[in-house]
């Protein structure tokens, strides 16, 4: 055979009849076992051939999972449950107890433990005079850098005490001649990072003006279109589907957030706006019923004077 030696052939035919004599010699049993051996050792080089680079990856995976184990006892994770059945929060248990916090998210809620969420709780003091110094005209982002709390925290805050946010002109760091100044620049198309550092005016402040110049038709519908860059229709609809799923209790808000590619803040404050709206309709129907109900009462006592008469 061309690419044969004769010593490779007859290494072969040798090879073969050692096998041959050695199963022979097998019982029968053995024989299977020889037999499947083989198939296996065929089925091995039939499969692709794998790089030796592959296959020392495979070994260290293998030895990485084997030399994996569990580095805490139960004694440990019956711990970390106890601390959370005592009102520590899941941070704390799993870090005091050196316990993986997914294992131990997961034990706790197949015991139905309630967790306690784990929320940065801010000096009443610090708050307080967080909220007074915003009242008395200073902005949220700077009482909030002021007192080291989180900016949505603070505003969230005053919304639940009912607070009205009102910005007096003495606080501003800038006037109305420079406010108009920057307006009318932005009305000659500057750009507007560049009037907020030339005037030392919020960007803030200044694209609201910037959107009320195109509203006023004052700066041409490019960038109108650079602002509204989605159809406000698909956005809409977009924002009621997650809405009603938080309704429904499908979804959590940050969930439906991701789901819709709604902003989170923008779901939660469209639902604190409805509930409030709900709350009003439904003290007024109450006040409505409760103005009906004396109505009729004076009525029904003016009748009776009427007929004792």
């Amino acid at each position: 055979i061309d690419g044969l030696d004769e010593n490779d052939a007859s290494t072969a035919k040798d090879s073969d009849e050692e096998i041959d004599e050695n199963v022979v010699e097998c019982t029968e049993q053995e024989e299977l076992e020889v037999i499947n051996v083989i198939k296996r050792k065929r089925k091995m080089c039939e499969s692709s051939e794998l790089s030796e680079e592959e296959v020392n990856d495979q070994k260290r995976k293998k030895k990485k999972r084997d030399h994996v184990k569990k580095e805490y006892s139960e004694e440990m994770l019956d711990a970390a449950i106890n601390d959370l059945r005592n009102g520590k929060t899941l941070n704390e248990a799993a870090s005091s107890n050196h316990i993986p916090r997914s294992t131990l998210y997961m034990k706790a809620k197949t015991l139905g433990i309630q967790l306690n969420a784990a929320r940065n709780e801010y000096p009443a003091e610090c708050m307080k005079a967080a909220i007074d110094t915003v009242l008395n005209g200073s902005s949220l982002q700077h009482a909030a850098e002021m007192y080291g709390i989180p900016k949505t925290v603070l505003w969230r805050r005053i919304q639940k005490e009912g607070y009205q946010i009102i910005r007096s002109e003495m606080k501003r760091a800038y006037g109305s001649e420079k406010r108009e100044a920057a307006v009318k620049a932005l009305q000659r198309g500057e750009p507007l990072t560049k009037v907020a550092l030339e005037f030392k005016i919020p960007k803030t402040t200044l694209f609201r003006d910037k959107a009320r110049l195109v509203d006023q038709g004052k700066l041409p519908s490019s960038f109108w279109k650079k602002r509204k860059t989605e159809n406000e229709g698909l956005k809409k609809t977009r924002l009621e589907e997650a809405m009603a799923a938080c309704r429904s209790g499908k979804m959590s808000q940050a969930a439906a957030a991701v789901a819709f590619s709604i902003p989170k803040t923008t779901i939660w404050r469209r639902l604190q706006q409805e509930n409030k709206k709900k709350s009003e309709d439904a003290n007024s129907s109450k006040n409505e019923v409760r103005e009906d109900d004396e109505e009729e009462v004076e009525q029904n006592v003016h009748d009776g004077v009427t007929f004792c008469e």
